[in-house]
């Protein structure tokens, strides 16, 4: 019975020895491999990061120099309408027969609508739409203003001459009214890329 007791506790002992070795070398391969896995995992997240940061970098760049175009943009497009509407008084007030003033307004013109063709995909859509609208209104609005220039020398009726204000008042509107409210659109515009709008 000693004999057995004495087999059974070596046993038990042998039995308790491997399983702790057995326990340490799994927990020593486990640890080796978390490891690994560990310096892997860090290693692949720092050329991530690496890779993010040259990516930002890139764009950071590139989108730099399409916010100074599109700033350059603007700052060309608010002088010309500066310009434009200058000329287009200039060219409303002159003599009926004077040919030089309304040839400097049609300069101006096609130079604003080929500043604004070639700038235009840098453009915000508000902004666009609004040139791209005015552009057509002034044009005709400063031809239709000489033309009633014209047929105000006919002395016309009371009627005609109403009829023919109405129409110079339109013209009159378009650059009063509509030239500065593109200016506006243009300025905000400007203050929120600079970010010193109050809603930016």
């Amino acid at each position: 019975m000693e004999f057995i007791e004495s087999e059974f506790a070596k046993y038990t002992i042998t039995l308790t020895i491997l399983s702790f070795l057995f326990g340490t070398i799994i927990k020593f391969w486990l640890d080796k491999e978390t490891r690994a896995f560990q310096n892997s995992l860090e290693g692949k997240l720092d050329e991530y990061k690496h890779k993010l940061e040259m990516e930002r970098i890139r764009l950071q760049i590139a989108y730099g120099g399409i916010f100074e175009k599109q700033a350059n943009a603007l700052l060309d497009l608010h002088q010309s309408l500066i310009d434009l509407q200058h000329q287009a008084d200039v060219a409303m007030n002159a003599a009926p027969e004077d040919s030089q003033s309304k040839m400097e307004f049609r300069k101006v013109w096609a130079q604003l609508r080929n500043e604004y063709s070639k700038n235009r995909a840098l453009l915000p859509e508000e902004i666009d739409n609004s040139i791209k609208e005015f552009l057509e209104k002034i044009f005709k609005a400063v031809l239709a203003y000489q033309s009633v220039e014209r047929r105000l020398l006919r002395t016309p009726s009371d009627e005609e001459f109403d009829k023919l204000a109405a129409k110079q008042d339109q013209a009159i509107d378009v650059i009063m009214v509509e030239i500065p409210e593109i200016e506006q659109q243009i300025v905000e515009s400007m203050r929120l890329r600079l970010g010193v709008s109050s809603d930016f």
